[in-house]
């Protein structure tokens, strides 16, 4: 099952100071996070990285974040990668 969830703000609607944002969110499994995570890989090979619609360029240094997360939810532990790639242009 697929569920994307995504959305663009202008400058008009800032939201917490967010002139843009667009997020995919999706159920998967490992297989599938594998082959998204290689296309990405691609993409960042020719300088880019596709969210959507949104075509970004990749500049030749950034800093790159990884993350682990656990939060306690009731009695089960709500657990979180994420990886970050930022930079100010």
């Amino acid at each position: 099952m697929t569920n994307y969830v995504y959305g663009c703000y202008g400058e008009k609607t800032k939201v917490r100071g967010i002139a843009m944002k667009r997020q995919i969110k999706r159920t998967s499994d490992k297989a599938s996070l594998v082959e998204l995570l290689e296309k990405k890989l691609a993409e960042i090979r020719n300088n880019y990285i596709q969210i959507d619609d949104l075509r970004i360029n990749l500049p030749e240094s950034f800093e790159v974040e990884l993350e682990y997360e656990e939060e306690q939810k009731s009695e089960k532990t709500k657990c979180k990668v994420e990886i970050e790639i930022e930079w100010i242009k």
